[in-house]
C-alpha cells in the first residue's frame, strides 16, 4: 500500500524537513506535515481538494 513505502521516516513539517527527497516535501509540494520518505505516493495530512461537479 502507499503508506508502508513512508515506514520507518521521522516526522516532517514545514519547518523541519527530516524526509529522503531534495526539498521539503512538507513546505513545496504538500502543504502537511507528515512521516514522509518522498513527497509523491501520499499526503493524508495536505489540504483535501473537492472533486467540481
Amino acid at each position: 500500500d502507499y503508506l508502508s513505502y513512508h515506514n520507518g521516516m521521522k516526522f516532517s513539517t514545514y519547518d523541519k524537513d527530516q524526509d529522503l527527497y531534495g526539498d521539503n516535501c512538507a513546505l513545496k509540494l504538500s502543504l502537511g506535515g507528515f512521516w514522509y520518505n518522498s513527497c509523491s505516493y501520499t499526503n493524508p495530512t495536505g489540504p483535501y481538494l473537492w472533486e467540481k461537479e
